[in-house]
C-alpha cells in the first residue's frame, strides 16, 4: 500500500472556485482502480492551504491515476489557482 499526502496552496480569494474544480477529481478518483481512499482536508492553521490524503494499493495504481483524464483536467483547471507547486510526499506501507 502507498499513502500520498499532497499539500495544495491556493491563491487568496480562490477557495470557492478551487472547491468547485476539485469535486470532479475527488469523485472520479475514488472510483479509480487501486484507490483505497481519497480525501481533501482544509488546514485549520494555514490560510488557503489544503491537503489531499490518498491511499493506493500500489505505486503502479498511483501512476495510472496520474494519467487519468480527470486528474489531467484538474491540473489544467486548478493550476492557475495555485499559489505554489504541489508538495507531494509518498509513503510506502508494509503490509
Amino acid at each position: 500500500m502507498l499513502i500520498v499526502n499532497a499539500v495544495i496552496k491556493i491563491k487568496p480569494g480562490t477557495e470557492k472556485e478551487f472547491l468547485e474544480k476539485v469535486q470532479p477529481l475527488l469523485k472520479a478518483s475514488r472510483n479509480d482502480e487501486g484507490c483505497i481512499s481519497y480525501g481533501l482536508y482544509k488546514s485549520a492553521e494555514e490560510e488557503n492551504s489544503f491537503m489531499m490524503i490518498e491511499q493506493w494499493t500500489s505505486p503502479e495504481m498511483l501512476d495510472k491515476h496520474t494519467k487519468e483524464p480527470h486528474f489531467i483536467k484538474f491540473g489544467e483547471d486548478a493550476g492557475p489557482l495555485m499559489a505554489a507547486p504541489l508538495d507531494i510526499q509518498t509513503y510506502p506501507v508494509a503490509e
